[in-house]
C-alpha cells in the first residue's frame, strides 16, 4: 500500500532575487525568447526575497534549499553570490548556492576560484538553452575547456538545455566523467505529448547511462504550465526508472513555476507521484540524495 511522504525536504532548485540591484535584465526588459515558450511572465517581474519563500514552504517541512543562479548579467555573477551568501549567513537559508560563471571566459579557472571564496557555493550553471539554427552550446571547445577547472575545485555543473539538446550532452558528460553533473528541469522538454514523451524519454537513455550525471525533478511549472497530473507523473516517473532512486532529486523552481502552479500545488503533486515508492525511496528523493549532490 502506497503511502505519502511525511519527512522534511530539501528543495533542490529555488531563486530569490532584487530587482533593485539592476542585475537581471530578462526580468528588468523584455526577453522574447523566454515569453516565445512560457507566454506572459510579468507577474515574475517583482522583488522575490527569502521571507516569501519561508512563507511558501513553511506548511511543507521544507528544512533546506539550494539556490540556482538566476541569469543574472554576466559581469553580475559574483555580486549575486556574495547577496546570497549574506543572506544566508544571517538567515540559515540557502544552504547550497550554484554560482554563474561562464565556461568560455578565458578567465575561467579565476572566476571558479572568485566564486568559491564563498562557503555555500557548491557549484557552477551556464544557462545553455539553444534557440533554432544555432550551433550546439555545449559541443563548443571554447566552452568544454572550462569544465576541466570543475572538478579540481570540486565544483557540479547543473545543465540547463532543451529536450533536443540532450544527446549532445550526453557527449561531454562522458567525456569529462571526473566532473559531476545534473540535467535540470528533466531536459526541459518542450513536447509533452505523446510522441514528445517517447522520443525525451530515448534521448534522455543516453544521458542516463552516465554514472556521473543526475536528474532534477524540478521545472514542472515551466515545462507543463499546468498541473497535467498523470502526464507530469509519466515523465517523473520514466526519470526515475532510467536514472535510478539514488540519481534523481526534486526542485521546485520558484517563484517561475508558480506562474502556473503554487507551492502547495506543487508539493501534492510530488508527493501524490513519489507515493507509489517505497518511504525510503521517497526519502532519497525528497531529501537525501540533494544532501549528498549539493553537500549540504
Amino acid at each position: 500500500m502506497s503511502k505519502v511522504y511525511e519527512g522534511e525536504i530539501i528543495d533542490g532548485h529555488m531563486h530569490l532575487w532584487d530587482l533593485s540591484r539592476g542585475e537581471y535584465p530578462w526580468l528588468q526588459g523584455a526577453d522574447n525568447h523566454f515569453e516565445d515558450i512560457i507566454g506572459d511572465y510579468k507577474k515574475m517581474k517583482r522583488n522575490f526575497f527569502l521571507p516569501e519563500y519561508q512563507e511558501w514552504i513553511k506548511p511543507h517541512h521544507v528544512t533546506k534549499s539550494v539556490h540556482i543562479e538566476t541569469n543574472a548579467a554576466p559581469t553580475k555573477g559574483l555580486h549575486e553570490t556574495e547577496w546570497l551568501q549574506k543572506i544566508a549567513d544571517e538567515k540559515g537559508f540557502p544552504h547550497g548556492i550554484v554560482a554563474y560563471a561562464d565556461l568560455s571566459d578565458p578567465d575561467i579557472e579565476n572566476v571558479t576560484k572568485e566564486q568559491c571564496q564563498f562557503p555555500n557555493v557548491r557549484g557552477i550553471r551556464q544557462i545553455l538553452f539553444e534557440r533554432e539554427g544555432e550551433p550546439s552550446l555545449l559541443n563548443a571547445p571554447h566552452c568544454q575547456k572550462g569544465l576541466k577547472y570543475l572538478a579540481s575545485q570540486n565544483l557540479t555543473f547543473d545543465i540547463a538545455i532543451f529536450g533536443k539538446q540532450i544527446k549532445d550532452a550526453a557527449k561531454v558528460v562522458k567525456e569529462y566523467d571526473d566532473v559531476l553533473f545534473i540535467l535540470d528541469h528533466l531536459g526541459w522538454p518542450l513536447d509533452v505529448t505523446d510522441s514528445g514523451f517517447t522520443k525525451w524519454k530515448e534521448d534522455l537513455a543516453s544521458l542516463a547511462t552516465c554514472p556521473n550525471c543526475y536528474l532534477k525533478l524540478s521545472g514542472i511549472g515551466l515545462v507543463f504550465q499546468r498541473l497535467d497530473q498523470e502526464n507530469i507523473k509519466r515523465f517523473l516517473h520514466a526519470g526515475i526508472e532510467l536514472f535510478g532512486e539514488d540519481r534523481c532529486l526534486f526542485g521546485s523552481n520558484v517563484p517561475p513555476a508558480a506562474l502556473f502552479i503554487s507551492y502547495a500545488e506543487l508539493i501534492g503533486m510530488f508527493k501524490e507521484a513519489f507515493s507509489t515508492f517505497d518511504i525510503k525511496v521517497q526519502h532519497k528523493l525528497f531529501y537525501e540524495n540533494a544532501k549528498e549532490f549539493y553537500g549540504i
